[in-house]
């Protein structure tokens, strides 16, 4: 599903979500198995966690895919259906409007991630919510 909303474009995405060891070489690893997969990550987010462990989410096109290609590369594999919202000209509040969106929706962010090119170029939000 694509959505234009005023400016913002509104996707739905899949997004993996996984567990790595915290090791040098280990993120080169679940990215050089997606690669050989043909698998594209449009998005991620790889946070260190209180053990030895880091999370990581990807937003990527080919989910079955990225599933079978790192198997046995990463703990706990999980799939989510995510909404990302995209704007070509990024100015102060983006996230602001978002976030007030889904509030006054009474719809809780669960997690959200940004990139941008700076203010007036384009951004990206990955987000899920519930």
């Amino acid at each position: 599903m694509t959505k234009k909303i005023g400016k913002i474009i509104v996707q739905e995405a899949n997004q993996i979500s996984f567990v790595l060891d915290n090791v040098p070489g280990s993120l080169a690893r679940v990215a050089e198995a997606l690669r050989d997969a043909n698998v594209n990550i449009e998005g991620m987010s790889h946070s260190e966690s209180p053990d030895t462990t880091v999370t990581d989410h990807m937003v990527v096109d080919k989910v079955e895919e990225a599933r079978k290609a790192l198997s046995s590369i990463v703990k706990s594999l999980s799939a989510q259906r995510i909404i990302t919202l995209q704007v070509l000209d990024d100015r102060p509040g983006f996230i602001a409007l978002v976030a007030r969106k889904f509030g006054d929706a009474y719809i809780n962010i669960e997690q959200i991630y940004h990139a941008s090119a700076g203010r007036g170029g384009a951004a990206v939000i990955h987000l899920r919510a519930s």
